[in-house]
């Protein structure tokens, strides 16, 4: 009898090892996977990354990313909300910028750098469009990314602007902050991810770096039961993709993937899709519609596990009984 318990809860185990450590309702949602703080080259191509965790389109007017330099995490943790001055906004208006489930885009910080250097091919990062407003130069800062670090951003990447000047230093020639940040060469930085009208109190994504060598990132993942992101044990410059290490996330975007095991029945034509622009990126806008429910896609894979697990209790009682006929 011991033996087939032992038998039994194994096999329980093994089941339950089916489900992807995103099978859950809960996924992480919006959130920071890569930080270059202090690129090889020039620092005209400083960036961090971020990935939509979830299984539902994020439109990202609905957040704002704070930032904050100290001397160490310790402290950066130990901050109040009222203290942490510096954040920035991913869109200017609702529906401008959707990233779909599993979409990463690439955020450039441009600070003051940005508007005095100019890229061999193509020119200066950021134009002087003339009534106080500027043009930043998308093809400039992938350019400079690729030559510099040999690391090419694929075409269809989204990239955001975060812009330290708030966009006026042409007009004044000061590189003080109004909204954005700049992620500092030295010191400790931390990173929230909160919604529009929130502060770091409600944050839902937290990242810590204390390190800023030149051209050496750092990725992160996800941590059960926190908001705060662990480092993965890698330095590789991977723009708009994971990195290998990255396990957690590569399952979930796998997961996402996956086709559907059964096709809905069709009783009238399907409506058509319509196509949102996204303005504020130079990637071509992502077809998108309203969001979808959570259907979880967790529940698909929690009924494997617990089909696998029922196959397993029944196998087990059958060779029970076989053996209790046998020895009658």
């Amino acid at each position: 009898m011991k033996k087939t318990l032992a038998i039994l809860i194994s096999a329980l185990i093994a089941a339950l090892m089916l489900i992807p450590a995103f099978a859950t309702d809960e996924m992480p949602g919006l959130i920071i996977t890569e930080i270059l703080r202090n690129p090889q080259g020039n620092d005209t191509y400083e960036s961090f990354e971020i990935m939509n965790a979830s299984d539902v389109a994020i439109d990202l007017y609905d957040y704002k990313i704070y930032c904050r330099k100290g001397a160490s995490a310790d402290e950066n943790a130990a901050v109040a909300a009222a203290d942490v001055t510096l954040w920035t906004y991913l869109s200017s208006a609702p529906g401008e910028v959707v990233l779909a489930p599993g979409e990463i885009a690439m955020v450039w910080c441009v600070y003051s750098d940005c508007y005095k250097k100019a890229d061999p091919t193509y020119g200066g990062f950021v134009k002087d469009i003339g009534d106080g407003k500027v043009e930043y130069n998308f093809d400039a800062y992938r350019n400079d990314m690729v030559t510099d670090s040999g690391c090419a951003l694929d075409p269809s990447v989204k990239v955001l602007v975060n812009d330290k000047t708030g966009g006026k230093y042409f007009e004044t020639g000061v590189a003080v902050a109004e909204h954005g940040f700049n992620l500092e060469n030295s010191g400790a930085v931390r990173m929230w991810v909160c919604p529009r009208e929130g502060d770091i109190t409600s944050a839902t994504c937290i990242i810590d770096s204390t390190s800023a060598s030149k051209g050496i990132p750092t990725s992160y993942e996800p941590q059960s039961g926190t908001p705060l992101m662990k480092a993965v044990d890698s330095e590789l410059f991977t723009p708009g993709t994971l990195d290998e290490k990255q396990t957690s996330l590569l399952s979930l975007v796998a997961s996402l993937e996956k086709p559907e095991t059964t096709a809905p029945a069709v009783t009238e034509a399907p409506a058509e899709t319509t196509e949102a622009s996204a303005p504020v990126t130079e990637a071509p806008a992502e077809t998108t519609g309203d969001p979808a429910p959570v259907t979880g896609d967790s529940n698909i894979w929690l009924m494997l596990a617990i089909a696998a697990a029922g196959a397993a209790v029944t196998a087990v009682l059958t060779v029970s009984r076989s053996r209790k006929m046998k020895n009658a």
